[in-house]
């Protein structure tokens, strides 16, 4: 099944994202859903971290983010990544979208 995420929906979640928390309190959810110390965060480790960060996920949406923020396809991401992600705006959405995503 593919995903596809539109310009007007990154935009959304963008704002919705910056609104949700703060870098420092995105910082300590990441250091906090880190469990395994690794520094870099697995999809359930993720979607904890979105959960805690205020950002509302279903399952899908959740495998999207994610995968659109592992470019490297490495299955984990690092805060670095991931605070990008959480802070872009709608002038840095080209970079992420539009953008299909297979989910198995």
């Amino acid at each position: 099944m593919y995903i596809a995420i539109g310009c007007r929906a990154v935009r959304k979640l963008g704002a919705l994202r910056r609104s949700t928390c703060t870098p420092e309190q995105l910082q300590e959810n990441f250091a906090r859903a880190d469990l395994d110390g690794e520094g870099s965060l697995t999809l359930n480790q993720f979607r904890v971290l979105t959960s805690s960060s205020g950002l509302d996920l279903n399952r899908r949406e959740s495998e999207a983010a994610f995968m659109q923020i592992d470019r490297s396809q490495t299955g984990r991401l690092t805060y670095e990544s991931i605070q990008m992600w959480w802070t872009m705006d709608a002038s840095e959405h080209d970079t992420f979208v539009p953008a299909a995503i297979l989910l198995e």
